[in-house]
């Protein structure tokens, strides 16, 4: 590690406050875990409530702009001089691997229970209706999110590689519309919701996957699960990424990571193999057809009338945790995409990350519902008694050779905690830096600061209990970064049509592996 990074300075209105305010929250919370689980429940009911139309809105104008890059005049526009850094092939396989991480592992599996048991539209529990929808909303959920990424990135690959701008801040993309401020006090504000929005998204996914990860050691090793567990596996997981940060192990992370999507895939394909396997391709494939025959319906169901409380507790609280990491993930995609058009990052972006989370429902869901359909995993009586995290963990060790397939996915899921983790604590690192360039890293002790603070705030939701403060973390810290995305995109429209006026009739060129494209740069 270079002298350099070690002088890096953190900015301290951003490091100072964003460490204030979670102090102030997580010492609230743990303090009073009563009183705060009921103001958690206050919170979550009016944001998604009164103000959960805003959410839908928001998710519907994204797919929206996600469309008019792939039809609109911008499409041919190419992001970066020159050839794409990635071959086609090689580009797919990491946007298809982007959104294989510890969350979707817990999710892919469990989440058509929640649909079955409480369905929308007022269908019976467990009917063959609730199973037509628990078939479809997995898949809508885990595919409408992805357009905010994608639209997220081909806005930071028009700034990186059009405009040669070096954007590392949310602050800094809204520069174009917000102006000077952008560097005073509101830019600082904006850098300062973004990292509290960031912050509330890992904390969930880490809430989610640590007590999986717990419930599966206790099972397989015989150790009893308890609260004192999981913190000692988040505290784990963070102290795993601090000493690999400090030591400078990122190609290990990374080589890791790398064996982490291998292995995750051919687990799919071992458990499409093993189970039913007509039975998960037909029920994908009709779940398919029911979102998309009822994408708008299931996009602005608010259930206003009925008061089931369904949108607010899934499709919200999902739009709200996309959100939180469309900034992150925007950067990601645009950071592999140079050299390529508007349109083919949008549908590159699209197709491919939501194939691989369809990759996850089609195997893990499906097989889940067809063994609980057959009463060889009693999912209701592991739901209502131990939890998620228990019927988790006995559905994976029904399939063959259950105990090492179990120990496979919960590695997979290890794993992909670990990545999340390391990836934001860098991210975060490099928000609280004062003048870093893409070339520089920020100092070793902020990232592993930050490690540790993602771990605390993890530890603060288990500790209330429940999904609720869970979904809550997402959707309070993602509220502002509604207006904020919506701001860095106004931002880019403007930037774009001023390259683009100036091209008075842009010139097509046939670029050397001979796709067309008009040259901005």
């Amino acid at each position: 590690m270079s002298e350099t990074v070690e002088k890096k300075q953190i900015d301290p209105v951003t490091f100072f406050g964003s460490i204030a305010i979670i102090t102030i929250v997580c010492t609230y919370l743990i303090v009073n875990i009563e009183r705060g689980t009921a103001m958690v429940n206050k919170i979550f009911g009016f944001l998604t409530g009164p103000l959960g139309w805003s959410y839908e809105w928001y998710a519907m104008f994204m797919v929206g702009v996600l469309v008019y890059f792939i039809l609109g005049k911008y499409g041919d526009v190419r992001l970066g001089e020159g050839k794409p850094e990635f071959k086609t092939m090689s580009w797919i396989g990491m946007l298809f691997t982007a959104g294989v991480g510890s969350s979707i592992t817990y999710w892919g599996t469990i989440e058509f229970f929640y649909y079955y048991k409480s369905p929308p539209f007022g269908a019976e529990p467990f009917s063959v209706e609730a199973a037509r929808w628990a078939s479809a909303y997995g898949l809508f959920h885990w595919t409408v999110g992805n357009a905010m990424y994608a639209v997220m990135g081909v806005v930071f690959a028009f700034m990186f590689f059009v405009q040669k701008k070096d954007v590392l801040r949310p602050s800094m993309a809204c520069k174009p519309i917000i102006g000077k401020a952008a560097d005073g006090l509101v830019g600082k504000m904006i850098d300062i919701f973004f990292i509290l929005g960031l912050i509330a998204g890992i904390a969930t996914t880490l809430g989610l996957a640590t007590p999986l990860i717990s419930e599966i050691i206790s099972q397989l090793f015989g150790f009893k699960r308890s609260s004192g567990m999981d913190i000692f596996i988040v505290m784990s997981l963070t102290g795993l990424i601090a000493l690999t940060v400090y030591l400078g192990l990122h190609k290990g992370i990374q080589v890791a990571s790398d064996f982490r999507v291998y292995l995750t895939l051919g687990l799919l394909l071992f458990v499409l193999l093993a189970g039913s396997t007509g039975y998960m391709l037909n029920t994908f494939t009709e779940g398919l057809g029911i979102m998309f025959q009822n994408f708008f319906e299931m996009s602005f169901y608010t259930d206003a009338q009925g008061k089931s409380g369904f949108p607010q507790g899934w499709t919200i609280f999902y739009w709200a945790w996309w959100v939180a990491f469309s900034i992150q993930m925007g950067i990601y995609i645009a950071r592999i995409s140079k050299g390529r058009t508007i349109r083919e990052v949008a549908v590159g972006s699209m197709v491919s990350l939501s194939c691989g989370c369809w990759c996850f429902f089609l195997t893990l869901g499906n097989y889940s519902m067809d063994v609980f359909q057959k009463g060889i995993v009693p999912l209701k009586e592991l739901m209502a008694n131990e939890g998620a995290p228990a019927a988790i963990a006995a559905l994976w060790a029904s399939l063959p050779m259950g105990k090492v397939t179990m120990f496979l996915l919960m590695f997979v899921t290890f794993l992909g905690a670990v990545t999340s983790l390391s990836s934001s604590g860098f991210t975060l690192a490099v928000v609280t830096t004062k003048k870093i360039t893409g070339e520089e890293e920020p100092a070793r002790w902020t990232r592993v600061f930050w490690s540790l603070a993602l771990g605390v705030a993890a530890i603060t939701l288990m500790l209330l209990g429940g999904l609720r403060p869970l979904q809550t973390a997402s959707i309070v810290g993602s509220f502002p970064m509604m207006f904020i995305t919506l701001i860095i995109i106004a931002g880019f429209f403007k930037e774009l049509r001023k390259v683009y006026a100036s091209q008075k009739e842009p010139s097509r060129v046939e670029l050397p592996h001979g796709e067309p494209g008009i040259d901005m740069s």
